[in-house]
């Protein structure tokens, strides 16, 4: 095979990774419950896994490749640590909340001072105050017409606590 053909293709792998990198990230890493160590020892780990791809390959070949293993690599075994840990959860428990929502202003050209509904809730217990994307969500049509979230998390196969699911309800 040609030598521009070996490139193309593994240029769309390349483009091909970022992508599944970008759908792993969102899907699975922002619903795993995180706190700053542990953040910290993930990152600690990562950092030394760097450390020994470095060591192993050719030092010459590494650095003409750095930029492909520190953004595409690296953060792909990140996301597919992340990926395993809520593919093999365990258990599920649901836990119920009332929140609260906002109305926020917002100044577009065609109606100024317009009030919208923020996507981010407010749980009355704040409880999940230190974890943003358990508490923003895309379709504020589903906040507005409710006051009850229903959460149901898993413990996943490394400990880290995920997110399954979520479900909006109003209180009768």
């Amino acid at each position: 095979m040609k030598r521009y053909k070996i490139d193309y293709y593994k240029d769309i792998g390349k483009v091909l990774l970022i992508f599944i990198n970008i759908y792993l990230f969102f899907n699975y890493v922002v619903n795993t419950q995180l706190s700053i160590i542990e953040i910290l020892g993930l990152l600690s780990a990562f950092i030394i896994l760097g450390y020994f791809v470095y060591k192993y390959f050719d030092f010459q070949r590494f650095i003409k490749n750095i930029c492909f293993y520190l953004l595409v690599i690296l953060p792909f075994i990140f996301n597919v640590f992340f990926f395993i840990n809520f593919t093999f959860s365990g258990k599920e428990e649901v836990e119920k909340y009332k929140f609260d929502y906002t109305l926020t202003s917002s100044d577009t050209r065609s109606n100024p001072r317009k009030k919208v509904i923020s996507t981010t809730i407010k749980l009355n217990t704040r409880k999940y105050d230190d974890y943003f994307f358990f508490k923003t969500f895309a379709d504020y049509k589903k906040i507005e017409k409710n006051n009850i979230v229903t959460y149901t998390f898993s413990k996943g196969l490394f400990g880290l606590r995920v997110l399954k699911k979520y479900e909006f309800s109003k209180e009768d």
